[in-house]
């Protein structure tokens, strides 16, 4: 089974699921390199399974983002996604191994 995307508004589905729209909204670099990211998301079986692409860079985010990870798009931005465990499991013990489902939340550079 292939990991299941989700996404926390429609608007933020139809905009990563048409080229000309996240073009419309992060210019043709981000666009590109987000529909790049989505089909190697689509394409894994778990969420470990992007460690295997060095690029993605996914990590762990801590603080009041606690729960979450980034993905690298061009720097500085980032796609951030959230597990949606179908266990009970504290945020402390995600192993993305068990990740089969994820939700995207935006496409941010949340450093600044």
């Amino acid at each position: 089974m292939l990991l299941y995307i989700e996404y926390r508004t429609v608007k933020l589905q139809k905009i990563c699921n048409d080229f000309k729209k996240a073009n419309c909204s992060w210019g043709d670099k981000i666009a590109r390199k987000l529909f790049q990211r989505l089909s190697e998301i689509i394409a894994a079986e778990c969420l470990a399974g992007l460690d295997y692409m060095p690029p993605t860079r996914c990590h762990p985010l801590d603080e009041n983002r606690k729960g979450q990870f980034a993905i690298d798009l061009i720097h500085p931005f980032r796609l951030i996604i959230k597990s949606v465990l179908e266990t009970d499991c504290s945020e402390d013990c995600i192993d993305p191994s068990l990740i089969k489902k994820i939700k995207i939340m935006e496409v941010v550079d949340y450093h600044g």
